[in-house]
């Protein structure tokens, strides 16, 4: 058994750890609550949400984008000894 002091110590460890847990824990939180706060405006709710979606559609069009994701699906297909052309249809070019 440890000497009364040391085991003290370990204690004093632990419960600082789990202080210094719940600190944090608190500070999320009220950072969390101040978020949901400002995101109850639905005016700014709304033009945030069309900005991302304008984001996420001049993303999901980029060329970088699309190439990976053909990347992925000829990859996919290969594993599951699928043919794949590899030129895009023409009727997907206009």
């Amino acid at each position: 058994m440890p000497p009364p002091d040391e085991a003290l110590d370990a204690r004093s460890a632990w419960a600082q750890q789990w202080r210094d847990w719940w600190l944090h824990a608190g500070a999320f939180q009220r950072a969390g609550l101040d978020w949901v706060a400002l995101c109850s405006d639905p005016a700014l709710r709304n033009r945030w949400l069309a900005g991302l979606g304008q984001m996420f559609d001049r993303y999901a069009r980029s060329p970088g984008f699309l190439e990976l994701t053909r990347h992925n699906l000829r990859a996919l297909a290969a594993i599951r000894g699928l043919s794949v052309s590899t030129q895009p249809r023409q009727e997907l070019r206009r």
